[in-house]
């Protein structure tokens, strides 16, 4: 798994909410169909959390989460 980072061309607009979550998500997707390639996964909501957001996710219907907007977190975690 990877961390990577996004910049915009001098000059132009940064990218609005929507896109960096749409970014986040294809990002999350793609990760869990790295780690778990034969299983069925579905993405759940964002979450606030204190250090960024969190989105939800199910693999084969086991809970997880993944944080997001960090630059300290880069796992995927089980739901507790």
């Amino acid at each position: 798994m990877s961390i990577t980072a996004v910049s915009t061309p001098s000059g132009s607009a940064p990218p609005d909410a929507d896109e960096v979550f749409a970014y986040a998500s294809g990002e999350i997707a793609a990760a869990a169909a790295e780690l778990w390639p034969a299983a069925g996964v579905e993405l759940g909501e964002y979450v606030p959390s204190v250090t960024g957001h969190v989105r939800r996710l199910h693999v084969d219907g086991r809970p997880l989460y993944r944080e997001v907007l960090t630059e300290k977190t880069d796992t995927m975690t089980a739901d507790a």
